[in-house]
């Protein structure tokens, strides 16, 4: 009741101040009332309006509130202030012109509303956020919408607006004198409840990513992720996104795994603890145990969050296309790119049957490596909602004080930290894209490096993998010309380019690093300097690139954490070598002979028909003393006795071809078996191999031969 009081209060404060100061609006009381209490039944009609007729109009049209980028607000206060004096014509009135005192008074009207709201408190964030599902998200997400749907898109724009205008406010005010005076409406109206206007700035800007919802606490993290270039006061702040995050109830746990595992977890587990280990911005994790005693971990999906963040990227999509329609800016940065980016890795990390291939996969790729370690998956445990794998104990691979009280070398666990990352991301193509120091823990008995968290990972070609990695050899060169010429070929141009004028700067920009030794030289300030460039220049690396030098910028920052005087760059380049060379001994080598040999061999196989029949068809046409060539030419006839002349001498050379051909085919085959035969077939290959070279260069020399004589006859 109080606060009811309050905001009508704060409504007719605002419509008495707004009046006074525009000479053009004239107001009169109604009948014989004093002028306060017709102030104060605006009040009432105002909020009334605000708190039922606004919401239904932003809900309803919440796509032109994107397009417009918030200015649409205005003009809904501008209806909304129409209607209300259609409502009492014989209370509010225009001296001319009246369109432009009207224009005049609404907005001046609104801002007076916002302002006296601000300073009384009225709508104020908490500093505990309530993260518990909503029910009528789940039954919205239901509805037969087809692809996107449209009202819980507007619902979430309602809400976002909603919260980013009740931080703004607090945060605004908290500049002021009346700083204090706001703290004590908001202790009178809202009794003893937290309140976040005793944060800091910092603190208030994380909150409010929470209570914005799982999308914008992920968008935080991705920021925290890259955060040395800013204050110390935020990286703290920002740095609690990647765990602090308020847990869901037991109850909500427990539905999802029934319905997502067709039984309860008393069912499915031999214990499961109700109180969770830790929680997320996308789920939660409990504690249990397998039926044959192995402990294990179970992720839970927040409840109903797909159906949020699926409008909230679809939100921020709209918005990034208006943006890179109508900004400049915007269209260098690519934020469309840099939107779908982060919206399908988002989308990938829901689903976890995602997640549990990438650790299988990951688990592979670095079994060669005892001192990286990925947790084992249950995929009969499992489901896109829940992710049961194995439980491991460590800590943050950034929490140096307990790393140095267990023991653990930091400068070797920082090289093999780097050298896990380069080999996933240049001889892999399959790496971790998102590394920061929350899912890279660190066992501290064994030293082992522990990768969880793999809903989203990086795919990156051959080539791609080959450019990045001489990208590394050039920054260690520091050669620019080199480094330019590489990213030019990786790179989309979006405007026109100049190219000579790029390769100059990036020049500069290498020989600015120049002056810096090995210690001091990192990876991601030159690297990053020639993103800015390309970004001046209009080019546009791929986004599997500009997601391996993210993950590459977030692994070396975690090595400097681990220790500030390892010179990166050459440490980085000295690990490359070693993986080139562990990667090209002689056993890989034969292995990748082979294993092109029969990629061949079954191309040949597969192409013999064809090329059978087309031999038997020229052969036929040989006999009957012609060929059917259908060549619009009329020289055609005069090359037919030059055939004629040289097939006799080619069909000899065609057989013997097909025999080698049969050769290398059976060789081939037979190479793989795992005995001595195999080993013979193998130097049979290259036997077949090698008179197969000598056949096609002795053809090649004739045809040169016969062309010649024929171009001296001419």
């Amino acid at each position: 009741m109080l606060y009811f009081i309050i905001r009508v209060l704060a409504n007719a404060l605002a419509l008495a101040i707004a009046f006074t100061l525009l000479p053009g609006i004239e107001i009169s009381p109604f009948r014989t009332e004093p002028l306060a209490v017709t102030y104060l039944t605006l009040g009432l009609v105002v909020g009334i309006v605000l708190a039922f007729v606004r919401p239904i109009i932003i809900i309803l049209t919440a796509r032109l509130m994107v397009r417009s980028m918030g200015l649409y607000i205005f003009v809904i206060n501008m209806v909304l202030f129409a209607v209300g004096i259609l409502a009492a014509p014989n209370v509010i009135r225009f001296r001319p012109p009246e369109a432009f005192w009207f224009v005049l008074g609404s907005l001046i009207t609104a801002l007076a509303i916002i302002l006296t709201e601000a300073i009384l408190g009225l709508g104020s964030p908490a500093s505990t956020t309530d993260v518990r599902s909503r029910f009528y998200w789940r039954w919205l997400g239901r509805l037969p919408t087809g692809q996107r749907n449209r009202f819980v898109e507007n619902l979430r724009v309602y809400f976002i607006l909603k919260t980013i205008i009740s931080y703004t406010e607090d945060i605004a005010i908290g500049f002021t004198p009346l700083a204090r005076f706001r703290m004590f409406m908001q202790r009178m109206i809202y009794g003893e409840r937290d309140m976040v206007t005793s944060e800091t700035l910092p603190a208030k800007v994380r909150i409010l990513l929470q209570d914005l919802g799982p999308t914008f606490v992920k968008l935080g993290q991705v920021v925290s992720s890259r955060s040395s270039e800013l204050p110390e006061a935020w990286q703290v702040e920002l740095a609690k996104l990647q765990s602090n995050v308020p847990p869901f109830p037991y109850d909500e746990a427990r539905r999802i795994l029934t319905d997502e595992l067709s039984q309860p977890p008393d069912k499915l587990f031999a214990t499961f603890e109700p109180a969770p280990l830790a929680a997320a911005s996308t789920a939660q994790v409990h504690r249990a145990t397998l039926h044959d005693g192995t402990p294990a971990v179970v992720k839970v999906q927040r409840p109903d969050i797909d159906v949020t963040v699926k409008a909230d990227l679809n939100v921020m999509r709209d918005l990034a296309d208006v943006l890179q329609r109508q900004q400049e800016w915007a269209r260098e940065l690519d934020a469309k790119g840099m939107v779908n980016e982060f919206a399908d890795g988002v989308l990938l990390e829901l689903n976890y049957d995602n997640e549990s291939l990438n650790a299988r996969q990951l688990a592979f790729n670095m079994r060669e490596m005892p001192c990286i370690h990925v947790p084992r998956m249950y995929p009969e445990l499992s489901s896109s909602k829940v992710l049961t794998q194995e439980f491991v104990t460590g800590v943050k691979i950034t929490a140096v004080e307990k790393l140095d009280a267990a023991g653990v070398d930091r400068t070797a666990l920082a090289r093999e930290f780097l050298r896990a990352m380069l080999k996933q991301v240049l001889f892999d193509g399959f790496f971790h894209a998102d590394p920061h120091p929350g899912n890279i823990w660190v066992d501290p008995k064994t030293s082992q490096v522990i990768f969880l968290d793999m809903g989203m990972m990086g795919n990156m070609t051959k080539d791609q993998r080959l450019a990045l990695a001489e990208l590394i050899w050039a920054l260690h060169d520091r050669d620019g010309q080199s480094l330019a010429k590489t990213v030019i070929q990786l790179s989309t141009p979006f405007k026109e380019v100049d190219e000579a004028r790029f390769i100059g700067e990036v020049e500069r920009l290498m020989k600015r690093y120049l002056m810096f030794s090995d210690e001091q030289m990192n990876l991601s300030e030159p690297l990053q300097a020639m993103l800015n460039s390309m970004r001046r220049a209009g080019l546009r690396l791929d986004p599997s690139l500009t997601l391996a030098l993210k993950a590459l910028f977030q692994a070396e920052e975690t090595v400097r954490t681990l220790d500030p005087c390892l010179p990166l760059v050459t440490v980085a380049f000295e690990e490359l070598k070693h993986l080139f060379q562990s990667q090209l001994d002689s056993d890989s080598i034969v292995s990748t002979i082979k294993t092109e040999a029969l990629r061949t061999a079954k191309e040949v196989v597969r192409r013999i028909p064809t090329l059978a029949g087309a031999t038997v068809k020229w052969l036929d046409q040989y006999e009957r003393g012609r060929f059917s060539v259908h060549v619009d030419t009329s020289d055609i006839a005069k090359e037919v006795d030059k055939v004629d002349a040289t097939l006799t001498r080619n069909v000899t050379l065609l057989v013997l071809a097909m025999l080698l051909a049969g050769l290398l085919i059976g060789s081939a085959i037979a190479s793989t078996l795992q005995n001595e035969l195999g080993g013979i077939a193998f130097f049979l290959f290259l036997g077949g191999a090698i008179l197969t070279t000598a056949l096609v260069l002795s053809i090649v020399w004739k045809t040169w031969r016969s062309q010649t004589s024929s171009s001296n006859e001419r």
